[in-house]
């Protein structure tokens, strides 16, 4: 068997031959493609649908504090657990706060590593590493003013703290809206 035929397959005879060369149109058994050329049946996912990748205080910040007040409310309707509440969402989010600058700390770690393993190498790398870890040591320090700031009742902590308090306030209006409705209706 010669290089061509290997390539290419051998060539086939006239017998072989379909309506396709005669027609021009080719037959639904030429239109399939062999299920073999593929290593993965699944077809490719959309660029467009790429989860962002959140951290642990996005998350946090991103909850929907005006529901949960709203629903604590309903149920509780007492102002010592919306005070409860809001010390808990405080606290919640001092921890956040701690658990992001202890992990931009050992990111930073690693990259000082790297800063010394790579100031010989190329001063390229170096300056880009010196870059990051400038950027880690920005997102540090504002890490570090947001917990200054939640103590004092301020910053990003102000808005889970908002919205769990107006949450709050319509779930303590649902509350009195149907106990007045179920107290009018009463047959007694």
């Amino acid at each position: 068997m010669n290089l061509i035929a290997r390539l290419f397959g051998p060539r086939p005879n006239l017998a072989q031959l379909t309506d396709t060369t005669m027609t021009g149109t080719p037959s639904a058994k030429e239109n399939e493609i062999p299920a073999d050329l593929f290593i993965d049946e699944n077809p490719p996912a959309s660029g467009l649908n790429t989860p962002v990748a959140k951290n642990i205080l996005n998350e946090f910040l991103d909850q929907d504090y005006c529901k949960i007040g709203a629903r604590d409310a309903f149920n509780f309707h007492s102002n010592e657990m919306m005070e409860a509440r809001k010390k808990e969402i405080r606290s919640g989010f001092l921890l956040k706060l701690d658990q992001s600058i202890q992990e931009k700390r050992s990111k930073r770690l690693h990259l000082q590593n790297l800063f010394v393993e790579m100031v010989n190498v190329s001063t390229e790398l170096k300056d880009q590493l010196g870059n990051s870890l400038e950027e880690i040591d920005n997102s540090i320090s504002t890490l570090q003013l947001q917990k200054e700031l939640s103590a004092m009742e301020e910053g990003w902590v102000m808005g889970p703290l908002r919205q769990y308090h107006s949450g709050y306030l319509q779930g303590m209006r649902d509350y009195i809206e149907s106990e007045a409705i179920l107290s009018s209706t009463s047959i007694f």
